[in-house]
């Protein structure tokens, strides 16, 4: 049998090397495809999303959201999110394309509305293996199957890590550096 490439995110590696090709999943948790009817140029989509796109790193290996990112990508951030995020990438030191930040939502008014079908179109266009999210929104959201760890979920083949609330790890700094070096970094990037 001709073997193809597959993308594969780096804690299924091992397996497939080991010579299984499938994994059963449960039904649920495997689809969650954008929807085909989105054009494919996020420069052509309604407003905000050509703007948030012209922020992105692309390709790059991880898509961090959380519920705010919004917000915070318009004409008003959060100085302490950036503050949080900043030390945070640099405390980490991950090479250049390892980190975009992608939204969930968008602003209608006074409120976020959740525009799912375009998250995911973007986190495919990124070229992403990994969605880091602040928050639980997508385990309500998307079809996400158990993964290796109880904070690492499956979404076909992304790795999702939901982590706590981005409020409650403001003042957390150091702690969730060691967080991403104990969980996240040995996801992505394990030969």
């Amino acid at each position: 049998m001709a073997r193809t490439a597959v993308n594969l995110t780096e804690w299924l590696r091992p397996w497939r090397e080991s010579g299984i090709e499938s994994l059963l999943l449960e039904p649920s948790c495997q689809s969650a495809s954008p929807s085909p009817s989105l054009d494919s140029d996020p420069t052509q989509w309604p407003e905000p999303w050509p703007m948030y796109w012209q922020r992105v790193v692309s390709p790059s290996t991880t898509v961090w959201t959380y519920w705010l990112l919004a917000n915070d990508l318009g004409p008003d951030p959060n100085p302490v999110h950036k503050h949080f995020f900043l030390q945070i990438i640099q405390g980490l030191g991950w090479p250049r394309g390892s980190i975009t930040f992608w939204p969930l939502t968008v602003p209608q008014g006074k409120d976020l509305v959740v525009e799912v079908d375009r998250f995911l179109s973007g986190v495919s266009l990124i070229q992403a293996t990994t969605i880091i999210s602040f928050g639980s929104e997508l385990q309500e959201l998307l079809p996400l199957c158990p993964g290796p760890h109880e904070r690492v979920f499956l979404l076909e083949d992304l790795t999702v890590v939901l982590l706590p609330d981005l409020s409650s790890l403001l003042s957390q700094i150091p702690g969730v550096i060691k967080g991403f070096q104990r969980l996240v970094e040995p996801l992505i990037f394990s030969s």
